[in-house]
């Protein structure tokens, strides 16, 4: 199975008043996600689901993943999942979660920094500290994950940017 972690697009700055949780993305972070998305979809057309944190700007990201797919006539569906949440994202339970989806071939999972970069070092090199990875607003990793292991093996990292030029 294919497992893409994408971290969510680029959201409005915290204002004090609302939830971290309720930061929306920004005009330009959905404008530039959806190109990446486009391109992203170049690569991965065999991605049938997506997981998603609660918070609404991962929410959001998951929504324009897809509206693209849908673009193309591909059925993904979306589930909210308190595995990718900020409050205590676990790799365990995702990979639970994960685990009932035997014939899909191919997940999205998208979530937050610095959680994502510690769920890369920790299913493709074992490390139980964060790697010196970051990943941008807007990126994916494509992890090869093996069958009922909580191992794969790093096949790609995306930034934006190349998301963007391979539509």
């Amino acid at each position: 199975m294919m497992l893409y972690l994408c971290r969510h697009a680029v959201a409005a700055e915290g204002d004090g008043k609302n939830a971290d949780a309720e930061r929306p993305l920004t005009s330009e972070g959905i404008a530039k996600f959806r190109k990446a998305a486009t391109g992203f979809l170049e690569t991965a057309p065999q991605v049938r689901q997506i997981y998603s944190s609660p918070a609404l700007r991962a929410r959001q990201t998951a929504g324009i993943l897809q509206e693209v797919f849908a673009r193309q006539k591909i059925d993904v569906r979306v589930t909210i999942t308190e595995a990718l949440g900020l409050s205590r994202p676990t790799l365990q339970a995702f990979m639970k979660e994960l685990r009932a989806l035997k014939k899909t071939p191919a997940i999205v999972a998208v979530g937050h920094e610095p959680t994502l970069s510690g769920w890369i070092a920790a299913l493709c090199f074992g490390a139980s500290v964060a790697c010196r990875l970051e990943m941008k607003k807007g990126a994916i990793a494509a992890i090869e994950l093996e069958d009922k292991k909580m191992t794969g093996t790093l096949v790609g990292l995306y930034g934006p940017k190349v998301l963007r030029a391979l539509r």
